[in-house]
């Protein structure tokens, strides 16, 4: 119930600001019906699923990028994402103007087809465990990310810079 009276609340905020149009990204749209999936299913989770292998070496160091979202009246929004990933987990970090900061923390990593799948650990509202939040590739010696920023950009390959 409080999930609908903050949606509502936003809702009747934007439109007292004279914003006509409304809309969720499509991440967003399945963020949310995935959170309300697992909260009706309300299943625990396989023992087994939490151990993961370490993570591959050419993954490991600390790599950031920033993301322009969208146009606003006082200038681009955006995201800046610092990904920092050891042998055992990814830890995420982002700093943003005019962006909610969202799903930061402990990441989950599993390589499947040479791509590495981060899903969220935590326990952040809306930010989903069940399916991988952001994809990672290795080529020619360069980090690639994917998940990053909003419709624009989500579903690009996003070039990573080594800190």
């Amino acid at each position: 119930m409080p999930r609908i009276a903050v949606l509502m609340s936003l809702l009747l905020f934007l439109t007292a600001c004279g914003r006509a149009e409304f809309s969720f990204s499509e991440k967003e749209k399945a963020i949310q019906s995935q959170n309300k999936q697992s909260v009706e299913n309300d299943t625990e989770q396989d023992p087994q699923q939490e151990i993961t292998p370490p993570i591959a070496e050419k993954y490991i160091g600390t790599f950031s990028v920033g993301v322009e979202t969208e146009a606003t009246t006082t200038g681009m929004a955006s995201i800046e994402y610092t990904f920092t990933i050891t042998n055992e987990f990814v830890q995420l970090e982002t700093n943003t103007y005019h962006e909610p900061i969202r799903c930061n923390g402990t990441y989950k990593a599993l390589e499947k087809e040479n791509i590495l799948e981060l899903y969220y650990t935590g326990d952040e509202e809306f930010c989903d465990t069940e399916s991988p939040m952001f994809f990672l590739k290795e080529k020619r010696g360069k980090l690639y990310a994917q998940g990053l920023g909003g419709e624009g950009t989500y579903h690009d390959w996003i070039k990573l810079e080594r800190k």
